[in-house]
């Protein structure tokens, strides 16, 4: 009962209290534990403590094989974490020390590398080497793990140097080569991590994910940072690895996806670039929906017009009323000549706006996707008057525009546009008065009509004043009146 209560209400504190009360009745009520964890996880796969809690509540029942295999996900979903990594290899190596079965030498070693593959270049990664390195029981084997580990750029490399030097104090001259090979290397990794602990310092606060938003600042620290990695050739080899390693802190944020992506456009192949605006839109699930808009944009781009359209189809349906996938929907349409279809989504759009500037916003770009499909001019210019009421600047500019550059029209028709929205808009009209003037200014042959068009304007400013000062002055009345009005 209490976990379909909780799946109804599906917030991450009542997803927590459920842990806890799982973990609480992990011997007596293991099925329990094992749904929580598991729908749980299926939720926010980047919490990558709960991997490992989960892990040790199986290894305490004695589950190792499950738990294994719950540690192996966990490295899967949380890939750039050296936390998981390092959880599951310590617990391979304690098993190993218990002669668990699958804990062999050569399957733990395995693990190791698949770690250090995986993060070892990861700053703070030097627990991780350090773990491999105890792992080893000969002297040689450790110190080129340790030789490994130096060459990367790590937070505590001068450390991990040391240890280095003081295995290899015994005089054996294989690890004296070991250690003169590897403090060459060392320099160049402390180089590399200087250039760029400014940032890491920066970014060092939160490293995980957490559904808790992301202060401004960091993101701005990561964005820098990811800004600074694209042109430093010092960090190509790394600028993979910190995209990844901020799409798990950033994970709910388009941006640092649509980045990512857009790099990994010039460096990677299609099908990965796809991967990886899949793997965002499930990441935002619930968030801003720029994400879907880029990826239809990529997939165009591509050639896979069907992918793109199924994608806009996703967005519709979770945001049917948002104007700007509507309009990009109908030009991504316009562009695969499916004119009619594009003129569709927009009137249907406009029958159901919220506003009647939304509602003029929409006609214009449905008197654009005519123009560019080479309506006639009478039917583009009835899209404009059957909603001329309009208060919306951007609609008249718009119908103005097109009046002035119309076969049928010309500048008396476009004079004639700005009356009409001068007369309609009323006091609000500055914008639309300065508009008309410079269009006189630009294309009229009469100083004198563009005068009198200036004297107009000055005298509507007057009297705008005058009754804004009315209004301001008849809204204060003495409280002695007030009284004998009221009775």
């Amino acid at each position: 009962m209490l976990l379909e209560s909780t799946v109804e209400s599906s917030t991450f504190e009542a997803w927590t209290r459920l842990l806890a009360e799982a973990e609480r009745c992990s011997a007596s009520a293991p099925e329990m534990r094992n749904q929580a964890f598991d729908r749980f996880l299926a939720l926010y796969p980047l919490c990558y403590g709960y991997w490992i809690k989960f892990a040790k509540l199986l290894e305490a029942a004695g589950d190792y094989k499950t738990s294994n295999a719950i540690y192996k996900r966990g490295c899967e979903a949380v890939k750039e974490s050296v936390d998981m990594w390092t959880g599951y290899c310590g617990a391979l190596v304690a098993w190993h020390a218990q002669g668990v079965d699958f804990a062999g030498d050569d399957n733990v070693r395995n693990v190791f590398e698949d770690a250090v593959k995986t993060v070892g270049r990861h700053p703070d990664a030097g627990t991780l080497w350090r773990a491999y390195a105890a792992f080893e029981p000969q002297a040689h084997e450790r110190a080129l793990v340790y030789a490994r580990a130096v060459a990367e750029p790590l937070r505590d490399g001068d450390s991990l140097l040391i240890e280095l030097e003081m295995l290899c104090q015994d005089g054996n001259p294989k690890l004296g080569d070991i250690l003169r090979d590897a403090k060459g290397n060392a320099v160049k990794a402390r180089s590399a991590f200087s250039s760029r602990q400014h940032f890491e310092c920066k970014i060092a606060s939160r490293p995980y994910f957490h559904v808790t938003p992301v202060p401004e600042d960091l993101q701005r620290a990561w964005s820098s940072y990811i800004d600074f990695a694209i042109n430093d050739e010092t960090c190509a080899e790394d600028l993979e690895f910190l995209f990844r390693r901020c799409m798990i802190v950033c994970a709910r944020y388009p941006q640092f996806w649509i980045k990512y992506a857009l790099w990994s456009e010039t460096n990677k192949s299609n099908d990965e670039v796809a991967s990886i605006y899949e793997r965002a839109m499930r990441s935002c699930e619930g968030e801003k929906p720029s994400i879907y808009m880029a990826y239809a944009e990529y997939l165009e781009c591509a050639g896979r017009v069907a992918k793109a359209r199924d994608v806009f189809d996703q967005l519709h349906h979770k945001e049917p009323t948002l104007v700007e996938a509507i309009v990009k929907r109908a030009h991504f349409e316009r562009r695969q000549r499916c004119e009619d279809s594009a003129e569709d989504l927009l009137r249907k759009a406009m029958d159901t706006a919220e506003t009647s500037e939304v509602k003029a916003y929409l006609a214009v770009q449905l008197a654009n996707i005519a123009s560019a499909s080479k309506k006639k001019e009478e039917y583009i210019r009835k899209i404009y008057t059957d909603i001329r009421h309009s208060r919306s600047v951007f609609y008249w500019t718009s119908f103005a525009d097109f009046e002035l550059h119309a076969s049928s029209g010309g500048l008396d028709s476009a004079r004639r546009v700005f009356e009409s929205a001068i007369e309609t808009v009323s006091q609000d009209g500055d914008d639309l008065w300065q508009l008309f003037i410079e269009l006189e200014a630009t294309y009229g042959d009469s100083m004198k009509r563009l005068h009198a068009i200036k004297a107009r304007y000055q005298k509507w400013k007057w009297a705008i004043g005058n009754k804004k000062r009315s209004a301001s002055n008849g809204s204060v009345v003495a409280p002695s009146k007030k009284r004998k009005e009221h009775g």
